[in-house]
């Protein structure tokens, strides 16, 4: 049988183990401290030497392997006596950062020569007082001293990773669930959306049958979110004015087309022929048939009521 308090022990011994790999793999993940130092020169101005330091922080900053460490407000000399460092070298150097707690230091200093500015760049590890980058580069003017820092600080920790855009969140919620929402013109969903685009200016629309459009400009930013609810109104139904109404026109029938006309006649057929002959002095103008019919459809033909209509 196994013995369970040395089984307890063996458990306890593992847990250990793990527990400190875990921490060391952790460790390993963490940002490395790097001290960015002040840029040390007697021949350029301040404000030039001030401007350095704020590319050097810059250009370490664009690594998120590594954690910058505010640089010492003492003078470098009274650090120097502190530690009692005869010269600004990697031993001192490395005396520095684990004064301030740092586990690399980045050290710069600028002389000028005949032919233009040396830049002297030392990367120290403080654990071990090792140079991690120690070089000179000679440039001809001020100016590009930032340039050539630049380009040593990528030969050290080698090109910075490129930086995605943080995207901005956009959210839109319609009073009308089957309205269609569009943003810069493009159909992106129904009712409700949810979506993620780069920082900058963009135009909502939410349409819906009988309703009125609802249109506006939103402006999102980089990591935040703007939520926007669309309240749809009824579209506006025009009423045609009573002006505008067209009444019926009436057509009144002919008055032999009436049933009256033909009650009074009878429902018989009668059919006359007058012949008449009537003069009147002179040259007379013949007057011909008269033809009196009951038959609608011949009604045109009677001559009095040909006269009735004249």
């Amino acid at each position: 049988m196994v013995n369970s308090r040395n089984f307890q022990t063996a458990f306890l011994v593992l847990l250990s183990v793990l527990l400190i790999s875990s921490g060391s793999a952790l460790a390993a993940k963490s940002p490395v401290k790097i001290l960015g130092m002040n840029v040390e020169s007697e021949d350029l101005s301040r404000k030039d030497k001030k401007d350095l330091f704020k590319v050097i922080q810059a250009t370490l900053k664009a690594y998120p392997k590594l954690s910058l460490v505010n640089p010492p407000d003492a003078e470098l000399t009274d650090i120097m006596m502190d530690l009692e460092c005869i010269d600004m070298d990697t031993e001192c150097l490395a005396k520095v950062g684990k004064k301030y707690g740092a586990k690399q230091v980045f050290y710069t200093q600028v002389d000028k020569k005949d032919a233009g500015y040396a830049l002297v760049i030392r990367v120290v590890g403080v654990a071990k007082a090792k140079a991690l980058h120690d070089k000179t580069t000679n440039v001809k003017r001020v100016s590009a001293l930032s340039n050539a820092l630049q380009a040593n600080v990528v030969k050290v920790f080698g090109k910075p990773p490129s930086k995605e855009p943080k995207l901005g969140t956009l959210m839109v919620k319609s009073t009308v669930p089957g309205a269609k929402i569009f943003v810069n013109g493009l159909y992106v969903g129904i009712g409700k959306i949810k979506i993620r685009r780069p920082a900058g200016k963009y135009t909502v629309k939410v349409a819906s049958s009988g309703y009125k459009d609802v249109l506006f400009n939103v402006k999102l930013k980089s990591g935040k979110t703007v939520k926007k609810r669309a309240r749809l109104k009824y579209a506006q139904v025009v009423k045609p004015k009573k002006d505008d109404k067209k009444l019926p026109v009436v057509v009144e029938a002919p008055f032999y087309e009436k049933w009256w006309f033909w009650t009074a006649v009878g429902g018989g057929v009668l059919l006359t022929t007058i012949i008449a002959v009537a003069s009147s002095g002179g040259d007379s103008e013949g007057v011909g048939p008269v033809i009196f019919s009951v038959d609608p459809q011949n009604a045109w033909r009677d001559e009095t009521l040909r006269g009735m209509s004249r």
